[in-house]
Order: structure tokens, then C-alpha cells, then sequence
């Protein structure tokens, strides 16, 4: 028989025993919730964004602490847009926050869908057609009411979006046009209350337009040894910046007859698009085909000021087809061939994000992105449809530069 402190000490040890037991449990529930929380923080990042970045480690990192955009908010329109040609594909256009459109204040998105343009007015979801082009088209600008079109035969389509009686059909060579721009910056805009255009095309010339009150007058016209792709200008009109189907960056004195100021060759390959820092006539952006978005400094052309390489494996997908700065000058737009745009702090040209379209629909094709008005947005275009995506301001604006983490 067991004596009073035999039992005694017998039942401590069960339950000593059972407090161990349910102590252990408590612990394997902890453990569990902490992954189960860990879990639920990788699902909310995959689908807020998906953070991936290969450039050089001193100068670019992935900001992981709070989204510069926010993925989650996204709107989508499902408005098909019409790409004519594979390595072009700057097709989306939202007018900036100083022009005045005859649709509103609300600047509505504007791209081209088989022989046409049309407008989307964000306010009301209704999509109307401006103008059939009777051609497919590869380059479009809007810009001060105007919208200009381009063709893979040389054709130009520019129409006034106040004037309804404005239309001008031109045919400019034999060749595609690449690129066109409006532009009142050039030396002979500013003099003039018309704008200029400037296109380029694969004949190896680009050509300075004046825009008349009914005609286009062709002002100058600027031979290169290679096809020019896309051209962009100074801000304060000093520079004028070309790229297309070599290494070279050409940068030329508007003011001087276009006269060569420097030739940058820190590509691998041709180049489709470029932008300008809106705050600054001294930084300029380059897309690549090789896969990789330069920034430079004028002052110091000798190194790239920063490089953001594609987040693609697959060579034919690691082009850069499309840079733009945003207007508050703190961003900086970089879509990829497919899936993917990158947004770059220009403030530290150090954090980044990357946004992946729809991964579960597959490969996208990028047919446009640009930056909103007030730079409150994003907007990137596929085939199939427009994402709108707002830019998180207040949470960037809460972090100096360099001290988004």
C-alpha cells in the first residue's frame, strides 16, 4: 500500500508532468501562430509587389519596408491596346497636370487600338474614339491639346483636340516613324506660340516640324549613320538626346545648329526610349534593349550617375522598352518588356520596387506606363487591358532621401 507522502509526492509528479505537457502544447501553439504570421506577411508581399532588383549593390536596393506604390488599391480598365511593333511600346499617354483638356480636369488616358485613338475619361469609365488614323499605329504623343500619331510607313496623324476642323494627314518617308514628340522647349518653340514636333524615323533622320495654324512646316532635318529610335530635349532646351539602333547616346546643341556636344557609349546594345529629369536640365534616363536603364549627369558623362538591370531571365523579354520621370521629379518609371515595371526613388537612385502584372494570368505584354497627373498615379497598359495604381506620397514623403528602411 502506498503511504500518505508516497501518494502525495506520486500525484506531484503527474502533475508536474501535466503542466510540462501543456506548456510544451502552449509552446508548439506559439511556434505555429509565429509561422502562420510569417506566412500571412509573405502572401501580403507577394501580392502587394514583388521586390526584385540586380544592379550595382552600392547604388540600388530593394525597398521593403513600405511600397512606393501601392499594388493592393489597383483599378483596372479593360481597354485593348494595339502593339504594331514588338520593340515599341511607349502606347499609353495621361497629359500632364499643367494642360487643360477639352474632357475635363480629370486628364483622361489616351492610346491607340487597331486604325484609331481613343480617350478613356477616368470619371465616367466611357472610352470614345478622336480620330481613325487609317494606319496602325507605332509612336503617339499628346501633348498642349495636340495628339500626334506615327506609322510603320511614314505616316503622321496630328489632330487638335480643341479644334475639331484641325486634322492634318502627312506623309513624312517611306520608312517607320519610332518616335515623335511635342515639344515648346526647342530655341525655335519658344520664340513661337505653335509647338514643334520632332520624329524619328528608320531612314536614318530626324526631322524638326513646325506646327502651323494649318499646315506642318518642316524646319530641319538631322542625318545620323544609324536609324534614330527616340529623341527627347532639355528642359531648359540646351540639349537635345537621341538613341536608336547603335551604342552611342548622341547628345546635340539645338541652339548651334545641332552641333554634336558628346557621344556617350556605355551600352550593349540599341536603344528605344528616354527621358529627362523634369526638375533639371542635367539628368537624363536610357532604356536599353541589352536589358539595363542608365541615368546620367551631364556634367559627368563619363560613368552612368545609376543602372537598373531588367528583373527578366529570358533574353528576348530583358529589354527596357520605356523610362519616364514623374512630374514631382521623385520617381522613375522603368517598364520592362513583360510583367514587370520598376519604380526607382530618383532622390537616392538607391530603392526600388517592382511591380508584377497579374503573375497568375502569365506572360503580360507591356504596351505603355506612364505617370499620372500630380504624379498621384501610375498607369501601365498590356494588350488587354489599363492598371491604375496609386503612388504612395505620404508615406514617401514622411522618409528623407536614403531613409526609406
Amino acid at each position: 500500500m502506498f503511504s500518505n507522502d508516497n501518494f502525495l509526492q506520486r500525484f506531484q509528479e503527474i502533475e508536474t508532468r501535466i503542466d510540462l505537457e501543456q506548456e510544451i502544447e502552449r509552446y508548439r501553439e506559439r511556434q505555429s501562430e509565429r509561422e502562420r504570421e510569417r506566412e500571412r506577411l509573405r502572401v501580403r508581399e507577394r501580392e502587394q509587389t514583388t521586390i526584385k532588383i540586380n544592379s550595382r549593390p552600392t547604388k540600388t536596393r530593394s525597398c521593403q519596408t513600405f511600397a512606393l506604390v501601392n499594388s493592393n488599391l489597383k483599378a483596372k480598365f479593360n481597354q485593348k491596346i494595339t502593339i504594331e511593333h514588338r520593340q515599341l511600346r511607349d502606347l499609353l499617354s495621361c497629359p500632364s497636370p499643367f494642360q487643360r483638356t477639352i474632357e475635363g480636369s480629370s486628364s483622361p488616358l489616351y492610346f491607340p487600338f487597331n486604325q484609331s485613338l481613343y480617350s478613356l475619361d477616368q470619371r465616367t469609365l466611357k472610352c470614345k474614339r478622336i480620330q481613325n488614323c487609317n494606319f496602325r499605329v507605332t509612336t503617339m504623343y499628346v501633348k498642349n491639346n495636340l495628339v500626334c500619331a506615327g506609322s510603320s510607313n511614314g505616316n503622321l496623324m496630328i489632330k487638335d483636340l480643341q479644334r475639331e476642323n484641325f486634322l492634318i494627314h502627312k506623309t513624312f518617308c517611306a520608312e517607320i516613324i519610332n518616335s515623335v514628340v511635342i515639344t515648346n522647349d526647342l530655341p525655335l518653340a519658344s520664340q513661337s506660340i505653335h509647338p514643334t514636333l520632332i520624329l524619328c524615323s528608320n531612314d536614318k533622320m530626324v526631322r524638326i516640324v513646325k506646327v502651323g495654324n494649318t499646315r506642318l512646316s518642316l524646319q530641319k532635318k538631322i542625318h545620323f549613320p544609324h536609324p534614330i529610335n527616340h529623341t527627347s530635349v532639355s528642359p531648359n532646351g540646351n540639349v537635345l538626346l537621341a538613341v536608336g539602333d547603335s551604342k552611342n547616346a548622341i547628345l546635340l546643341d539645338p541652339r548651334n545648329g545641332y552641333k554634336l556636344i558628346s557621344r556617350i557609349n556605355a551600352m550593349k546594345d540599341s536603344c528605344f526610349s528616354t527621358h529627362w529629369n523634369p526638375l533639371t536640365s542635367n539628368q537624363f534616363a536610357i532604356g536599353s534593349q541589352e536589358g539595363a536603364a542608365l541615368i546620367f549627369d551631364i556634367r559627368k558623362l563619363n560613368n552612368a550617375l545609376a543602372k537598373v538591370q531588367s528583373t527578366q531571365i529570358a533574353k528576348k523579354d530583358r529589354a527596357i522598352r520605356n523610362v519616364k520621370f514623374s512630374s514631382d521629379h521623385e520617381l522613375l518609371l522603368i517598364a520592362e518588356h513583360r510583367n514587370r515595371v520598376n519604380i526607382l526613388d530618383t532622390r537616392n537612385y538607391r530603392d526600388i520596387q517592382t511591380i508584377e502584372l497579374d503573375p497568375n494570368d502569365g506572360d503580360t505584354n507591356i504596351s505603355g506606363a506612364c505617370f499620372g497627373p500630380n504624379s498621384e498615379f501610375v498607369y501601365i497598359s498590356t494588350t488587354q487591358k489599363i492598371i491604375k495604381i496609386p503612388l504612395d506620397v505620404r508615406k514617401r514623403r514622411l522618409f528623407t532621401c536614403g531613409n526609406l528602411k
